[in-house]
């Protein structure tokens, strides 16, 4: 019998702060400035922005891109 492939691929870990940023955004369907969670979880928006960039990375959050430009909003990857 085989097992899920997904249970095998091994999650990259998570700093504190990017599991809190990721258990922020996690359950919401909305998509979010840096700034505003950098408010929700305590931190300046330039760490904000660096650990959404990480995140983005490790694939749980993905980038809500309406225009071509910088990034100005940010959703879980959940469902997608």
């Amino acid at each position: 019998m085989m097992g899920s492939a997904e249970s095998n691929i091994a999650q990259p870990a998570l700093s504190p702060t990017e599991l809190a940023i990721f258990e922020f955004i996690e359950n919401k369907t909305k998509a979010y400035s840096p700034i505003s969670i950098a408010q929700a979880v305590g931190i300046h928006r330039n760490t904000a922005v660096k650990y959404l960039k990480s995140l983005v990375e490790k694939g749980k959050v993905i980038p809500d891109v309406k225009t071509s430009g910088p990034i100005r909003r940010y959703r879980s990857n959940k469902g997608v």
